[in-house]
């Protein structure tokens, strides 16, 4: 099916975005699992230092190149 006629029918934007959603929330939920599995089995520093490097690497990851020349 084109893509202009998915605009056309009703109800399709709703579906595609329920969809989007739930593929948004099932992927975090396993991007917590993995990282609180990882870093919930050290204590005290190392604790702080695995999560905060687990988020940079997830946020440097996602976003795009700062000078993109």
């Amino acid at each position: 099916m084109r893509a202009d006629r998915v605009a056309e029918r009703p109800g399709t934007a709703s579906f595609v975005l329920m969809v989007v959603a739930f593929l948004a929330v099932a992927s975090a939920f396993a991007l917590s699992i993995v990282t609180g599995y990882i870093s919930i089995r050290r204590q005290g520093i190392y604790f702080s230092m695995i999560t905060l490097a687990l988020s940079t690497a997830a946020i440097s990851s996602t976003s795009g190149p700062v000078h993109p020349w």
